[in-house]
């Protein structure tokens, strides 16, 4: 922060208040076209197009630089206080919603460089001796500066607060509004909005966490689910129970969205978690849940094997033909033939294969063998199987995956 400069002298003190009060009595010209290019320079040219959201950016930077302006007229060279009101309260809140608090934290500091060069103007036609302009623009920013950033702080802290209350999984009356929206309840996008603290006319990815280890495994579902909710654009949680929460993200991105609950996973080994695909809207917003439903079934128990992360389409065609295990057995029969009977690096050698798009030498590698090592597995594996490996991969790999479901819930009583 800038050291504070020696008080005004009576003469600049007058000018600074006939500066600072051309500006409030101009604040109609000046401030939308400041609010439009502060946005537009952080990256929000949506919001500055975006008639409410733009309404709302003008009014909190009313509340903050018109605000210095006023005081500064009035006590010029004194430090400005910093007062959050119900405007700034409410684009906090918009922008925790949208996922933009880190932008809207750079906007503020944008919109003090356009704030500043307006000073600097109306500083100018207030008088244009050297002395004087020096000790008032001295002045003007160190105040403008420290108030700003002193903005920010306070900002921060609205916005982690913000956070913390549309995020908190478990309240009720979220938990109750996402179980309309599930529903296909009559409840109108604004009010569902309302009560959930979320944007639902964007695309959503949702994902489902859940723990089998107990209390410990709990605590770190906790942590786990602050993780993503706290991480990139802001998510919604609910927890249906004790050991589950049930989280939307917003975007279109799954790779990026599945990469950040990979990471999260790693953390905190104890939580598992299943995605639905990226999809649209109140409808998109079920759809997606649904999808996180089907593979967390998919991937609970015996059956899941290892794996953290289940994502829905990575699993949707086994799914499907798991839906019925006698057809699903008819077809690994089919499929593998006497091959389903052979050794277990066999086995792995040709599931790499087939992953690998039949290269023999990425395979080799995956598989950390040597490559006639593949080549003598793989010819084995010809020998068995019914047909021809590269002219049916498809089919054989999903074939090997269905094998370890199918072994897999033959021994979870009730499972078949």
């Amino acid at each position: 922060m800038l050291s504070r400069p020696s008080p005004l002298t009576d003469a600049v003190a007058a000018l600074m208040t006939q500066a600072c009060g051309r500006l409030v009595a101009t604040q109609d010209e000046w401030l939308p076209p400041l609010t439009a290019d502060a946005l537009t320079a952080v990256g929000l040219e949506a919001a500055a197009n975006d008639p409410a959201l733009r309404a709302a950016a003008e009014r909190a930077f009313h509340a903050t630089f018109l605000d210095w302006f006023g005081h500064t007229m009035v006590h010029p060279g004194e430090p400005v206080p910093v007062r959050l009101n119900d405007a700034v309260r409410q684009i906090s809140r918009e922008l925790v919603l949208l996922g933009l608090e880190d932008v809207a934290i750079s906007a503020y500091s944008a919109g003090q460089a356009r704030a500043f060069a307006l000073l600097i103007d109306a500083a100018f036609s207030v008088t244009d001796d050297p002395a004087e302009l020096q000790i008032l623009l001295e002045t003007a920013t160190w105040s403008m500066s420290s108030f700003v950033e002193r903005t920010v702080a306070a900002v921060d802290d609205l916005m982690a607060t913000e956070r913390e209350d549309v995020a908190r999984a478990g309240r009720a009356e979220v938990r109750q509004a996402v179980e309309l929206v599930l529903s296909g309840a009559e409840i109108t996008p604004g009010r569902a909005e309302s009560r959930l603290g979320y944007r639902l006319d964007s695309s959503h990815v949702a994902i489902i966490a859940w723990t089998e280890q107990g209390e410990a495994g709990v605590s770190e579902l906790e942590t786990a689910t602050r993780t993503i909710v706290h991480g990139g654009r802001r998510a919604l949680a609910v927890a249906p129970s004790s050991s589950t929460r049930w989280l939307w993200t917003p975007g279109t991105e799954l790779q990026a969205v599945v990469e950040r609950v990979q990471a999260t996973a790693r953390q905190h080994a104890p939580v598992r978690f299943a995605l639905g695909g990226p999809h649209s809207g109140i409808a998109g917003f079920r759809r997606s849940h649904r999808e996180a439903l089907r593979a967390q079934r998919f991937a609970s128990g015996p059956a899941s094997g290892e794996r953290a992360v289940t994502v829905f389409d990575d699993v949707h065609l086994l799914s499907i033909m798991l839906s019925d295990q006698e057809e699903a057995r008819d077809f690994v029969e089919r499929v593998l033939g006497p091959f389903a009977g052979a050794d277990a690096s066999v086995i792995q050698t040709v599931a790499i294969f087939v992953e690998s798009g039949c290269s023999v030498r990425e395979t080799a590698a995956r598989a950390f063998c040597h490559r006639n090592t593949v080549l003598r597995r793989l010819a084995l594996a010809r020998r068995d199987l019914p047909r021809p490996l590269e002219d049916n991969a498809v089919q054989v790999g999903v074939a090997l995956r269905l094998v370890g479901h199918l072994e897999r819930r033959a021994a979870v009583p009730g499972s078949s």
